[in-house]
């Protein structure tokens, strides 16, 4: 059984400390939303949903969606959704008296407790797992040196009392790099986010793996083998990025085999060597055994294994998810452009690795703009980058080649390997996410302890130097556990997250989005006033030539644009502004702006609504009712994967065309007047059968509340009265 090391129980309790914050403050923000509280599957285990079940969450995507739905994100995850369904279950225990959606929504802290703890888990497991271990090994190392080289000497009492006291060193490699890892400002994404459980599992299931494959390889166990294998597949059924980790480990053990082979190979030439030489190449060949294949066998297997399991469950596109160009725009961009732009992306991972300056929760337009220029400040940017990932990849290379340690390779490669699926080489949901460097920052890790504990050991004799060096070191994690404390409670809700983001970047589009929309909600919240100069922005993108087609992506952006800038003309009218009146006319504008770039169909649901509603309020009844049937027809298309608030939005155009809520003869007058030509009639009874649809629709939700379906069953039977009298 496990039993934690002082360095790991401190570096436990700092992570607590750090997002305990979460826990009484925290609440669902951005996607959180989406995937716990308007998931199905995550109310599984609550008796009063009948649409799901605990099984559906084997056969649906991460957000609820079924795998085999064109619409579906692509994205499995099923045991993060398991974590989640848990979590409501013990929460239905603890509150019996509240259920499903209800109890999801007022009791967050439940989910965010369940976080705090699984990464309280993952530090733990990181120092001791990983850091404890490169900490002995080099100890053990250095002291073998040292002893070797006073074999001539002749008091081995004193040597033994010198090599003692040389490994206790003012540093403790494994608590300073663990206490590095806890405080890292990149992991607030995927602690006080939700979503952000999948890469704190996929994390954990690999430190296990890694921890398995080790003792395997020294004891030869069965078992070992058998819970490595089973902790990797666990990994990829947390994360997709987890699929490359069995790479990572069959290099490790590969690479004190192979390494020196070819750099001799490549010091004498392509000519095989003679001699000794080829007598030592055949020996290190020999090396390799019959557990040795296996294990390198049952790594391949489960990486097959996934890859199998990925088309089985999506086909042919299982490799890319699904994005829109507001959430990743790299698909969209030339190829010259886009391998300029993922090679600087992959330099902005590694920066905010080492120096986390500025964050956010969206790097799109606005943050990371597409690279098409060979000569630019990013170009420049990303040849350094790759200039200290050569030094860091030479320095690894050529300690394996010396000493046959591969820790600084096996570190280098935590950090990369899970990049190369973020690396926009195949479709992915995001430009850049913070989260995605969860992974990355325990090979991160892995380097400084490795770092310390040589360097310091075998450097730094100077106990002055050792203080000197222990005080920068704790002038970098003071930093680190400040910026974490500051970014922390920017994650308790939609509006700080935001409000922070926007005031860091606000030239971001999507941030400018998420600020717009967040105002058309709240009218507390102030309009942002960069909205005019992301929609400014945005045009400018139709004569970049850095996109395939830059119309369509100007496009695009601006139909969303136009359209939230139009609800929120529409919001102000509603709760009477200065000029209600103009309010209005800005908001027809808007909307009209929005029809305008719409040429491509790609304009949200939501404004579409809203603008149906703006006819209705200026008089213009046959406008409203132009937008309702491009509502109905795209809540057709989208067939069973339509958000509860589209719905609801669109049975609210509904009930303010008919004027069911203040006249009951409204929609009998509207659907169904006395006098007619025959073809109208068809159309008006057309429009009868789609507003019964909408109301069947809407309550048939599975994310509706018992009070709203109640409140839209009486909308609903006013409709089936008047269609019977008809």
């Amino acid at each position: 059984m496990w039993r934690p090391s002082r360095a790991a129980i401190v570096c436990m309790a700092t992570s607590v400390v750090l997002y305990a914050s979460t826990v009484i403050h925290g609440s669902f923000p951005l996607d959180d939303v989406h995937a716990i509280v308007h998931n199905p599957d995550v109310l599984g285990g609550d008796t009063s949903s009948s649409t799901s079940s605990s099984s559906s969450l084997w056969t649906n995507d991460f957000w609820g969606t079924p795998v085999a739905s064109p619409y579906s994100h692509k994205s499995y995850r099923p045991l993060v959704i398991l974590s989640y369904q848990l979590d409501h279950r013990l929460l239905l225990l603890l509150l019996g008296s509240r259920k499903g959606e209800e109890a999801s929504m007022h009791y967050a802290w439940a989910f965010h407790l369940s976080n705090v703890l699984w990464y309280a888990a993952v530090v733990g497991c990181v120092v001791d797992g990983l850091l404890r271990p490169i900490t002995i090994a080099a100890r053990t190392s250095t002291a073998e040196r040292r002893a070797s080289g006073r074999q001539g000497r002749r008091r081995p009492s004193k040597d033994k009392q010198s090599t003692a006291g040389s490994s206790s060193s003012i540093v403790d490699p494994a608590l300073v790099a663990g206490l590095w890892f806890a405080c890292h400002p990149v992991h607030a994404e995927a602690v006080a986010g939700l979503v952000g459980r999948a890469e704190m599992l996929a994390a954990l299931a690999v430190v296990l793996a890694s921890w398995f494959y080790r003792e395997h390889a020294r004891t030869c166990g069965s078992s070992k083998l058998v819970s490595s294998v089973a902790c990797l597949m666990a990994a990829c059924l947390c994360k997709e990025t987890a699929v490359v980790m069995p790479l990572v480990l069959m290099g490790g053990e590969m690479a004190p085999t192979i390494i020196p082979r070819l750099d001799a190979r490549i010091r004498r030439g392509v000519v095989a060597v003679k001699g000794n030489n080829k007598d030592k190449a055949t020996s290190s060949s020999s090396n390799i055994g019959r557990a040795t294949i296996i294990r390198w066998t049952s790594m391949m297997a489960v990486i097959l294994w996934y890859l199998g399991l990925r088309y089985v469950l999506f086909g042919a596109e299982g490799a890319s998810i699904k994005t829109t160009p507001e959430d990743n725009y790299v698909p969209h961009l030339t190829p010259r452009s886009r391998l300029l732009t993922a090679l600087y992306i992959m330099a902005r991972y590694l920066q905010l690795l080492v120096f986390p300056i500025k964050l956010s929760c969206d790097y799109g337009l606005g943050v990371i703009d597409p690279v098409s220029a060979m000569v630019s400040t990013e170009t420049l940017f990303t040849f350094v980058a790759a200039a200290a990932v050569a030094l860091l990849a030479y320095v690894a290379i050529r300690n394996v080649c010396r000493s046959g340690d591969v820790t600084l390779l096996v570190a280098t490669g935590w950090i990369f390997a899970p990049l190369i699926p973020a690396s926009h080489m195949l479709d992915i949901g995001t430009v850049l996410g913070e989260r995605l460097l969860f992974i990355p920052s325990v090979g991160a890790a892995m380097i400084i302890c490795h770092l310390l504990a040589n360097v310091v050991e075998l450097q730094l004799r100077s106990k002055t130097l050792q203080q000197m060096q222990s005080a920068m070191l704790g002038v970098l994690i003071f930093y680190f556990a400040r910026k974490t404390m500051l970014r922390v409670p920017d994650w308790n809700d939609v509006e700080s997250l935001i409000v922070s983001d926007v005031s860091t970047y606000p030239e971001g589009i999507k941030l400018c989005e998420m600020a717009a929309r967040m105002n058309n909600k709240n009218t507390s919240i102030a309009l942002p006033t960069t909205l005019d100069g992301a929609i400014s922005r945005a045009e400018t993108y139709e004569t970049n030539s850095a996109f395939k087609d830059g119309k369509w992506m100007s496009y695009t952006i601006l139909a969303t644009l136009h359209g939230i800038r139009g609800s929120i003309h529409l919001q102000t009218t509603k709760v009477g502004g200065s000029d209600p009146s103009a309010s209005l006319a800005k908001a027809r504008s808007s909307f009209q702006d929005m029809v305008e770039h719409d040429i491509y169909h790609n304009a949200p649901f939501l404004p579409y609504c809203d603008f149906g509603l703006t006819s209705i309020m200026m008089d213009d009844k046959e406008g409203g009712l132009r937008y309702f049937d491009i509502c109905f027809e795209r809540t057709k298309a989208t067939g069973s994967e339509v958000p509860l608030d589209h719905m609801q939005n669109f049975a609210t155009l509904l009930r303010e065309l008919s004027g069911v809520a203040t006249n009951d003869a409204g929609l009998s007058k509207l659907l169904l007047p006395s006098t007619m030509a025959a073809e109208q009639s068809e159309r008006k009874m057309t429009r009868g059968a789609k507003a019964r649809y909408v109301f069947n629709k809407l309550i048939g939700h599975p994310q509706l509340t018992s009070a709203d379906k109640q409140k839209w069953k009486r909308q609903r039977d006013i409709l089936e009265e008047l269609m019977s009298r008809s």
